[in-house]
C-alpha cells in the first residue's frame, strides 16, 4: 500500500466494512492501527471519516418508525469509534463526536431517537475498553435515562447490559 491509496482504502473501510460487518471489528480496528503505524496520519483521519460517517446517518434518521439496518450500522460504528479511540490501546486518535450532547439530544427528542442512539453509545464503550474521566460522565447520564419512566424497555435492557458487561 502507497500513501496515496490510504484514503480510499479507509473510506472503502469505513463506509462499507465496518458498517455491515460486526464480527471483524476489532481485526478491523487492529488493520487500521496497522496502516497508522506505517503511515503516521491515518488513524485521526480514519476517525474523521468514521464520525463523518455517523454523522450522515443520524441526520437521516427517520422522525417516526425505526429503521433496524440504520440502528445496526450505528451499533457497529460505535463499537468501531471505541475500538480505535480506547484510552487502553492509546491510540492517539483523537474523537471528536460529542456523545454525551447526542444523549442529551436524543433524550429531548424521546423513545424513537433513543433506539438508535442507545445502542451506539453502549457498543461505543463496550469498544472503548475502559473507564475514563469522559466515559464516567457518559455512564451517569445512561443511568439517569434508564432510571426514566417514560423510557421503552427496550432501551432500558441496552443499558442493563453495558453496566453488566
Amino acid at each position: 500500500m502507497r500513501r496515496r491509496d490510504v484514503l480510499a482504502f479507509l473510506e472503502a473501510v469505513i463506509t462499507y466494512r465496518v458498517p455491515k460487518d460486526d464480527l471483524n471489528l476489532e481485526i478491523l480496528a487492529d488493520l487500521v492501527k496497522q496502516v497508522n503505524e506505517r503511515f503516521p496520519g491515518s488513524g485521526k483521519r480514519a476517525v474523521f471519516e468514521l464520525n463523518r460517517k455517523i454523522k450522515s446517518i443520524l441526520c437521516k434518521l427517520p422522525a417516526s418508525g425505526f429503521d433496524s439496518g440504520k440502528e445496526m450500522d450505528l451499533r457497529n460504528l460505535g463499537r468501531f469509534l471505541g475500538l480505535l479511540t480506547s484510552a487502553e490501546n492509546q491510540s492517539g486518535f483523537d474523537n471528536r463526536l460529542d456523545i454525551i450532547s447526542l444523549l442529551r439530544e436524543a433524550v429531548a427528542k424521546g423513545n424513537n431517537a433513543l433506539r438508535y442512539i442507545i445502542p451506539f453509545v453502549c457498543q461505543f464503550l463496550t469498544g472503548g475498553g475502559g473507564i475514563t474521566r469522559k466515559n464516567f460522565q457518559i455512564f451517569k447520564l445512561l443511568k439517569l435515562i434508564h432510571d426514566k419512566i417514560t423510557v421503552v424497555s427496550e432501551i432500558k435492557s441496552e443499558i442493563e447490559f453495558l453496566f453488566e458487561t
